[in-house]
């Protein structure tokens, strides 16, 4: 599920304070990837616990995910324009940017990461908020 891999890079951008991104982001894989390896090599404990997510939460997570989205593609074409001096300048922009969009909807980080983790976990809900983040970038 592609959208589920957006969530999981999304989560990991905001828990590492780091902006995720497809490869093009840089010559190397990214930092994201290296966190996913780096986590599954840690103790359960550090990670974030999926919460069950009501209606409302749900509905935030849809809007927040979508412009994370849309900041993560922004800050894609940034990269692939600028400078290497200016990259980190883009990263560190679109870190903040993300936060905002998460904070904006009324959740924290920590909600959001644990939502993205029910998501991952919950195959319906999955599915669910699949349809429901394309509904909401169709708009």
């Amino acid at each position: 599920m592609a959208l589920t891999t957006n969530f999981r890079l999304a989560a990991l951008a905001l828990a590492a304070g780091l902006v995720a991104a497809p490869a093009a982001f840089a010559e190397q894989p990214p930092a994201s990837m290296q966190l996913a390896q780096d986590e599954q090599q840690q103790p359960a404990q550090s990670a974030q616990p999926a919460i069950q997510p009501d209606e409302e939460q749900l509905d935030s997570f849809v809007v927040a995910t979508v412009r994370i989205m849309n900041i993560q593609q922004q800050a894609q074409q940034q990269m692939q324009a600028a400078e290497p001096e200016q990259q980190e300048q883009v990263r560190a922009q679109a870190l903040q940017e993300i936060v905002a969009a998460v904070e904006n909807e009324g959740l924290s980080v920590d909600e959001y990461n644990g939502i993205v983790q029910q998501v991952e976990s919950d195959p319906e809900l999955g599915q669910t908020v699949q349809q429901r983040i394309q509904e909401q970038a169709g708009q």
